[in-house]
């Protein structure tokens, strides 16, 4: 499926972004990096454990991140932990709910797995602070 790329959208013109994709189910990972790639994001990753996503952060900038909470034996607590300390925002993407989350993170831009391209793509533009791209999506169809 083709995903709208805002980028090139009336009205919400923004340069490429660089988005860390941190995602253990390799399946996931790779509909996550396609559907933010075809929406005009440049990918960092996907990392699939906590060691890999923090050394790619130490390495390379990213202006936001797509965070899957439970990444095997661990969690993507200590990456958000990081991201936060950095300033930069990022969305919690799960199959735990909200409340199931650490209080850190019960307050972070978050989307229920199974993955929802239009909800991802809302919500990280509104984390972004693009809100004319996430209302563009909204108008949108499903």
């Amino acid at each position: 499926m083709k995903h709208l790329n805002l980028t090139e959208a009336r009205g919400c013109s923004l340069p490429q972004l660089r988005i860390l994709v941190v995602e253990d189910e390799a399946l996931v990972a790779l509909e996550t990096s396609q559907m933010l790639t075809e929406a005009g994001f440049d990918i960092l990753g996907p990392a699939k454990s906590v060691a890999k996503s923090l050394a790619l952060l130490k390495r390379s900038n990213c202006d936001a991140a797509v965070l899957d909470f439970n990444l095997g034996g661990e969690t993507s607590e200590p990456v958000a932990r990081e991201l936060l300390q950095a300033g930069i925002p990022f969305v919690m993407l799960s199959g735990y709910s909200r409340r199931e989350l650490p209080p850190l993170l019960q307050g972070a831009p978050f989307v229920a797995k199974p993955l929802r391209p239009q909800t991802l793509l809302s919500e990280l533009w509104l984390c972004l602070g693009a809100k004319e791209c996430a209302q563009l999506l909204h108008q949108m169809p499903a």
